[in-house]
């Protein structure tokens, strides 16, 4: 019988110390990540941010003079101007432009239509847009 109570005692200590430690607060549990949700690599469960978010924009490129389809290459990709703007500025994201999302920083361009060559760099900002115009 002694041996059957140091067994029970035993096992309730047992219970006892894993209850506990598994009842640590989640407050103390710190999960690392980007926690701005306005970033591509936005992590919902990180707790605590370490500085790794990483933001994109927009760069719309455009021309008002008549001429032909340009080609615009920028960050590894490439779009096609149709659309001759006169009289008035496109928006970003325009129809007919070349339309980019690149991460946040200064990227390099070339651009290229039947009757003209460009090249230069566009300033691509968190979130926002830079209009370039090809003249």
């Amino acid at each position: 019988m002694r041996t059957s109570n140091n067994l029970l005692i035993i096992l309730g200590i047992a219970l006892s110390v894993m209850t506990a430690s598994s009842c640590q607060k989640d407050e103390d549990v710190k999960i690392f990540g980007c926690t701005d949700s306005s970033a591509t690599n936005y992590n919902p469960s990180a707790t605590d941010d370490n500085g790794s978010c990483q933001y994109t924009g927009r760069a719309t490129f455009w021309y008002n003079s008549y001429g032909s389809d340009a080609t615009v290459y920028v960050g590894g990709q490439s779009g096609q101007i149709s659309t001759h703007y006169s009289g008035y500025n496109p928006t970003c994201g325009s129809s007919g432009c070349a339309n980019f999302t690149l991460p946040v920083g200064v990227h390099s361009y070339t651009a290229f239509s039947t009757w003209n060559s460009w090249s230069g760099t566009v300033n691509v900002t968190k979130n926002g847009c830079s209009l370039m115009l090809l003249y």
